[in-house]
């Protein structure tokens, strides 16, 4: 919740910004401590998104509900970095620790100033390992906004730097980043090249699940289902053996993805009834309205158009609440198998 003593020094902070001069006084110390308070609340909400899936919109919760300020203080933190490295490690961290958050929440024009003002800032640091973990969530969001180009770029040098300090564990995901910027570009096979490289170094089952589902997604896009249909099951069947609840039901769904593309509408039925069953179980909200729609897909393959008209309703009920960029062209599907059982 936010406290009432911040809400009082949200309205003081908009209408004063610190100079050089009141910064070497000391007058910085305040705004450190509203700062501290917030990435608190940061914290809190990064490690519900981190749950098994049950938690995730209670993290949004939160951090929306204390988004006015946590982005002011970023702006703030990014100006007054040039001249007080406290401000510059206060802009790297909350971008560091909000990622994910941010991705769920706020639009890409936003995620792209956060963390390029992050980028800055390591640079002024001159820390090595913060320029490419900035660097790298920069070129995820350049990536999701169409710039590949200029995430690749960024990227090899972020690989770069991590090879450099023989960063392995951050070189895997900075390896996964070119793989996906390579994917949008349809440049499979060097994705398929990167998603290798990161194989041969990795020591983790996460990791090395979600390489294969990055695996599957590329052989469903070069139509090659079989070795997609392969990679997927690989996935699953690791992320129930540290059983990861989120991660099992992603599988679930790419599989059920892949079966539709492949016009098997029993075997596309049953990994998302699967995916469905897995998250009415275990609370899990995050995908459903993805779970649904793909089901009423499937349905409607088969047939089943009355079926699939009711399932497909409830996802456009998702879609609605959740702001979903696709939500006009489902709408439209919705209105041609309506007129189809007419």
């Amino acid at each position: 919740m936010v406290r009432h003593q911040y809400i009082i020094y949200w309205f003081c902070l908009q209408k004063h910004s610190l100079s050089v001069d009141e910064m070497k006084l000391g007058k910085f110390i305040s705004f450190e401590i509203v700062a501290s308070q917030y990435l608190k609340y940061c914290i809190k909400a990064d490690r519900l998104y981190h749950g098994d899936g049950s938690t995730i919109a209670d993290a949004i919760e939160i951090f929306s509900e204390n988004w006015p300020i946590i982005n002011h203080i970023q702006q703030k933190a990014a100006n007054y970095s040039k001249h007080n490295k406290e401000a510059a490690k206060i802009c790297i961290t909350l971008a560091k620790t909000c990622v994910l958050l941010l991705s769920h929440s706020v639009d890409l024009t936003t995620q792209i100033y956060w963390h390029n003002a992050a980028l800055e800032c390591a640079k002024l640091l001159g820390d090595p390992r913060e320029i490419y973990l900035s660097g790298n969530n920069l070129a995820i969001a350049l990536t999701s906004s169409g710039r590949e180009r200029e995430s690749i770029k960024i990227l090899l040098e972020c690989k770069e730097l991590a090879e450099r300090l023989k960063d392995n564990v951050n070189k895997t995901k900075i390896l996964n980043s070119l793989g996906i910027a390579h994917k949008n570009l349809g440049e499979f096979q060097k994705a398929i090249e990167f998603y290798n490289e990161k194989l041969d170094i990795i020591d983790d089952e996460v990791e090395e699940l979600k390489t294969y589902g990055n695996f599957g997604i590329i052989y469903k896009e070069m139509k090659d289902y079989d070795k997609a249909i392969y990679y997927h099951n690989r996935r699953l069947n690791i992320a129930k053996k540290i059983k990861k609840l989120l991660l099992i039901s992603n599988a679930y769904g790419d599989l059920g993805i892949t079966y539709f593309n492949m016009k098997n509408a029993e075997k596309a039925i049953t990994s998302f009834r699967k995916q469905l069953r897995l998250m009415e179980k275990h609370k899990i909200k995050d995908g459903k309205g993805r779970a649904l729609w793909g089901l009423s897909q499937a349905l409607h393959l088969n047939g089943e158009r009355i079926k699939a008209i009711k399932i497909g309703k409830e996802a456009l009920k998702i879609s609605e609440e959740r702001g979903d960029s696709l939500l006009e062209k489902k709408r439209n599907i919705l209105i041609e198998w309506m007129n189809e059982s007419s």
